[in-house]
């Protein structure tokens, strides 16, 4: 989700089916000690940074997902003038729904911290980071602090079945996303 922006006429998620999953705000506080999954999209040196965690509702016959979302990007980027966002980013940043990293590219560093501390809030079960370039090396040092990641891979055959199931849920009204802005305007962006 966080790869080239198509803001396409043509979306895999509609606009009105995404506002329909948003049944309720989403309070961290509220999942403390809940058991989740993690996603980690690295990006490369300066787009943004996405780690969603996913939260089975609590409810006995619900089988939905909470979502919570965190998004990272250099600080260079809020006025950079080759990016085309960043307006958006600075308002992102002033609703605390954006954090910057110091610098030019990404610090990796603030994102692992994060997980870490989410790891040490909730249940974290496991999580799934990009097997490949800038993802293996925080995965081999998460898995060093005790958490359990698996390679997730970019392509047709690891992201279709996920795919699948996100839709279902999706359909089915059982994802609240929690009306997070960064990811509603990712969500918008989707090409599959």
């Amino acid at each position: 989700t966080c790869g080239p922006w198509t803001q396409q006429s043509m979306r895999w998620i509609p606009p009105e089916l995404w506002e329909e999953n948003f049944r309720r705000e989403v309070d961290d506080e509220d999942l403390v000690g809940r058991a989740g999954y993690g996603g980690l999209d690295l990006s490369s040196v300066s787009d943004i940074t996405a780690w969603g965690l996913v939260f089975p509702s609590p409810g006995p016959d619900d089988g939905g997902l909470d979502i919570v979302a965190r998004f990272w990007c250099p600080e260079s980027r809020l006025t950079d003038p080759e990016n085309r966002y960043a307006e958006q980013y600075q308002a992102w940043q002033r609703a605390g729904v954006l954090t910057t990293t110091p610098g030019n590219a990404i610090d990796y560093q603030f994102i692992r911290a994060q997980i870490l501390e989410d790891a040490s809030q909730y249940q974290l079960v496991d999580l799934n980071v990009d097997r490949l370039f800038q993802g293996y090396q925080l995965a081999m040092e998460l898995q060093d602090e005790g958490l359990t990641v698996f390679g997730m891979g970019q392509g047709f055959l690891s992201m279709a079945p996920a795919m699948k199931t996100f839709e279902r849920l999706m359909l089915d009204r059982k994802l609240n996303h929690g009306g997070k802005q960064v990811l509603g305007w990712m969500a918008r962006n989707v090409a599959v």
